[in-house]
C-alpha cells in the first residue's frame, strides 16, 4: 500500500506539473469546459456570463441530428461513386492495354473521363432502384452522381440554418474561460454550487471525436433514470452471471457429471486424452467467451449517460 500511495502521489504531482506548463496552459482545449443539464431558460450567453466569472466565449450546443444524417448520406454516395469510378477506370485501362476496338466518342473525355470509349454499356456497373435490389436496372455511376448532386444542396441548407442559430437548442454548453485557472475552478466546483445546478461534465476537450454528440440531448432527469437503470442491470448481471460461469467450471470434472446426469453418461466412456482435452480446454474457452460478453453488455447499457469517449 505504501508503494501504491507513493506512486499515486508522484503521478498526481507529475500530471499537475504538466498541466500547468506554459505550453499546455496556452492551449485552447485546457480553457474549455462542457456543462450539461442546462435549464431551458438559462441557455443564453448573457445570463451565463453574468453568473459565472472569467468567461470569454460560450457555444450553445444545437441538435445536428438531421445534418448528421444528411452528411452521412452524402458521404456514402461519394464513397460508392468513388469506388465505382475506380473500378470502371481500371476496366477501361485493361481494355485499352489489350488494344480492343473503341466504341463511340465519349462526351466525358473533355472532363478527364473517357471510359465510355473502351467500356460498352452492358459492361458498365448497374444498380437496381425503385425499389432497391429488385427494381429496374440503371447505370450505377450516373445514378450515384445524381444522388450526390442532390444531397450537397441539402447539407448546405442545413448548415446555413444551424449557422443562423435556427436549430433546436440542447441542454449543453461549451464555455471558454479567460485562463486555465478559471476553467479548473469552474470544473472542480460541485454542481450544486453552479448557477441553476448545471453540471461540469468535461474539461480539456482536444478533439471533436472525444464527445458523444448524440448524448448531449439527454436532460438531467433522463440521465439519472438511465444511470439508475444501467446500474441495476449491471448489479443483476453480476449476480446471475455466476450461473453460466459455474456451469462452465463444472465441466472440469466430467466423471461427476456423467454419474449425476444420465443423458451425459457417455462422457465416462471417452478416452483419457479426450477427457483431458474437454475438461482442460472447454471450460476455459466458455468462461473466456462469457467474460468477453460482459464489457459489451455494459457498454450497451451504460454508455448513454456519458458525454465523452473513453480512452482519450
Amino acid at each position: 500500500m505504501y508503494i501504491i500511495t507513493r506512486e499515486t502521489i508522484y503521478y498526481i504531482n507529475l500530471r499537475q506539473a504538466y498541466l500547468t506548463t506554459p505550453r499546455n496552459a496556452a492551449r485552447l482545449s485546457t480553457r474549455i469546459v462542457l456543462f450539461t443539464g442546462v435549464p431551458e431558460d438559462y441557455r443564453d450567453e448573457r445570463w451565463i456570463k453574468a453568473d459565472i466569472s472569467g468567461i470569454k466565449r460560450v457555444w450553445i450546443a444545437t441538435d445536428c441530428t438531421e445534418l448528421d444524417a444528411a452528411v452521412s448520406t452524402m458521404r456514402d454516395n461519394a464513397t460508392t461513386l468513388e469506388d465505382l469510378e475506380i473500378k470502371l477506370s481500371g476496366l477501361a485501362v485493361k481494355k485499352q492495354a489489350k488494344g480492343e476496338t473503341r466504341f463511340t466518342e465519349d462526351p466525358e473525355r473533355h472532363y478527364g473521363n473517357a471510359t465510355r470509349q473502351w467500356v460498352s454499356e452492358k459492361d458498365r456497373p448497374t444498380v437496381r432502384i425503385n425499389p432497391p435490389y429488385i427494381g429496374r436496372k440503371v447505370d450505377a455511376v450516373q445514378y450515384y452522381r445524381d444522388q450526390l448532386k442532390a444531397s450537397v444542396p441539402i447539407v448546405e441548407q442545413l448548415q446555413r440554418q444551424l449557422s443562423l442559430k435556427n436549430g433546436k437548442i440542447l441542454p449543453a454548453l461549451f464555455v471558454e474561460f479567460e485562463s486555465q485557472r478559471a476553467a479548473q475552478a469552474a470544473y472542480s466546483a460541485p454542481f450544486w454550487k453552479q448557477p441553476y445546478n448545471i453540471e461540469p461534465a468535461m474539461i480539456s476537450i482536444a478533439k471533436p471525436d472525444e464527445i458523444v454528440w448524440e448524448n448531449l440531448r439527454i436532460g438531467k432527469v433522463e440521465r439519472w433514470i438511465r444511470t439508475v437503470v444501467a446500474n441495476v442491470i449491471v448489479v443483476l448481471l453480476i449476480i446471475f452471471w455466476s450461473i453460466p460461469v459455474g456451469i462452465a467450471g463444472s465441466l472440469a470434472d466430467l466423471d461427476t457429471i456423467a454419474q449425476n446426469f444420465a443423458p451425459l453418461s457417455f462422457l465416462s466412456t471417452l478416452s483419457p486424452s479426450a477427457k483431458s482435452m474437454i475438461s482442460g480446454l472447454l471450460p476455459t474457452l466458455i468462461i473466456s467467451a462469457l467474460l468477453a460478453l460482459v464489457p459489451i453488455i455494459c457498454r450497451c447499457k451504460s454508455d448513454t449517460p456519458a458525454y465523452f469517449m473513453p480512452g482519450y
